[in-house]
């Protein structure tokens, strides 16, 4: 297997392991919770769990864009970041 084919086997994996742990929904739900705490102010008010678990978001979030961005850089012929 070359490097191309395993890169875009990992990048695979995260897009699948993000999915396999939030719905659509789910997804939604989150960014917009995340988004009103950053905007509103109220991130004092959510408990440590809904934190916990905006902060993990966040992550998995970032890493899916990574993956997301490098087959899209694969799929045009480019070199990344």
């Amino acid at each position: 297997m070359d490097a191309k084919n395993y890169n875009n086997l990992q990048s695979d994996g995260k897009i699948n392991d993000f999915f396999d742990l939030h719905t659509l929904a789910e997804s939604k739900k989150l960014l917009w919770q995340l988004l009103n705490a950053a905007a509103c102010g109220n991130f004092a008010e959510l408990s440590s769990i809904e934190k916990d678990n905006l902060f993990t978001f966040y992550s998995q979030l970032n890493e899916l864009l990574d993956a997301v961005h490098h087959l899209n850089d694969c799929a045009e012929g480019g070199a990344g970041e």
